[in-house]
């Protein structure tokens, strides 16, 4: 794992954290130049700024292994889309575009240029071009960010403001991807955002047509706008983990964590090897939230994923990480008064997570699989300490509460 930093923003608000994660998955830029100035693979399939949005849909099962070009194209919906002109399709992380001379309710007619294989669920947009090109200040902006393949699937994260710069959603899909034409009916300048068949909630709502013409947010995401010291990180290899987080003062106040499972710790069977932690955490902090000491911290946990996802049973759930005893200590923390540092070097130790969700929790339940980018701090340290683990000085580790992240070995603002 090779990770990109944007380290050590001070005075930051929400939408400036949001845009700088955003910055640096994607890049930012016009349709050609996304996903490749500045950053690591990610791509933004559609996007608002608040007044004007990117009308999407997605490629039908009728023009599914479809070389182009082809003069008529089978989609979802051709709502909100010009009666003709120009489209862009998303072919891999490549963008495309096709000329159009008419449309029915269902597809493009009259179709020249473009390359590639058209695929069931391909993201369709009119407009491509990123309008995040700057930090997202109006009501209702929102992005799509499309991750690179990974297991077979692009998966979509979805970000958006509310009416203030504490209040967001985030939502998640799988597969389907965040190209629903609801958007384009209710019109430019509200709330809504397209939604995914398969959209799951990360903050706020983003289940059914209600919710996303009056979307819930979540108003504690961020808490004192423009006190966040903000620092994030990404990986632009495969399987494409980042991490997000804010702190204030001493406290942390929120974290979004894009959590690739490490190889050999999760069944091959399970085709979403993932998890994913965000949320506000100045009232119990990381630790806290993630923490698998009963039912009751994992039906508050911040950390969600697929469970047996392509399986019978399967469910996106609140999952929880497991804390380590010793001794009879309570959590994670008092095997530092047992243990201590290593016996070689005298540094810290660090110990791995393991998610999972409890027999007691309604279905699915059972272990998922060990995180790739967080690790317990054994020795209890300040918010904010770095720890030297490749060599002395190395400051490759930083502690944020009771978790430590791999860092770029500065010295944190």
């Amino acid at each position: 794992m090779s990770l990109s930093y944007s380290a050590n923003n001070t005075a930051f608000t929400g939408p400036q954290t949001m845009f700088e994660l955003k910055k640096l998955l994607a890049g930012t830029g016009s349709s050609t130049s996304q996903g490749t100035a500045g950053g690591q693979g990610w791509l933004v399939a559609g996007s608002s700024d608040g007044t004007s949005f990117s009308h999407m849909t997605s490629i039908a099962a009728a023009s599914n292994s479809v070389a182009l070009p082809t003069a008529t194209i089978s989609v979802a919906s051709t709502t909100g889309f010009a009666a003709s002109g120009t489209f862009q399709v998303i072919i891999g992380q490549t963008v495309t575009t096709v000329t159009y001379t008419g449309t029915t309710a269902t597809t493009f007619t009259g179709c020249t240029g473009g390359t590639g294989t058209l695929l069931t669920g391909q993201t369709v947009n009119d407009s491509l071009n990123d309008r995040w090109s700057a930090t997202p200040t109006a009501n209702g902006a929102w992005a799509v960010l499309q991750m690179p393949l990974a297991n077979g699937v692009y998966r979509h994260i979805l970000i958006q403001r509310g009416s203030t710069n504490t209040s967001w959603r985030i939502g998640y899909s799988y597969s389907a991807g965040f190209n629903g034409a609801l958007n384009n009916a209710i019109g430019a300048g509200l709330l809504a955002a397209p939604t995914a068949t398969d959209g799951q909630a990360l903050a706020g709502t983003f289940f059914g047509a209600s919710a996303n013409a009056t979307p819930t947010y979540s108003t504690s995401f961020f808490t004192t706008d423009a006190t966040y010291n903000a620092s994030c990180a990404a990986d632009s290899a495969s399987p494409y983990g980042f991490w997000m987080w804010t702190a204030s003062g001493t406290a942390t106040t929120t974290g979004l964590v894009f959590d690739p499972l490490i190889t050999g710790t999760y069944p091959s069977a399970d085709t979403d090897p993932y998890c994913i932690y965000a949320g506000a955490s100045a009232s119990n902090g990381l630790q806290g939230s993630v923490n698998m000491g009963g039912g009751t911290q994992i039906s508050t946990s911040n950390i969600q994923a697929w469970l047996k996802k392509g399986l019978a049973g399967e469910g996106f759930v609140r999952m929880g990480a497991a804390a380590l005893f010793l001794n009879g200590g309570a959590i994670q923390n008092k095997v530092a008064t047992v243990l201590g540092p290593n016996a070689a070097d005298g540094n810290d130790v660090l110990l791995p997570i393991y998610y999972g969700r409890t027999p007691t929790e309604a279905s699915p339940t059972g272990g998922k699989g060990m995180s790739s980018l967080m690790q317990w701090v054994v020795n209890i340290r300040a918010l904010k300490d770095t720890v030297s683990v490749a060599s002395a000085g190395a400051k490759d580790y930083i502690v944020i509460n009771d978790i430590a992240f791999k860092w770029n070995g500065s010295v944190p603002a």
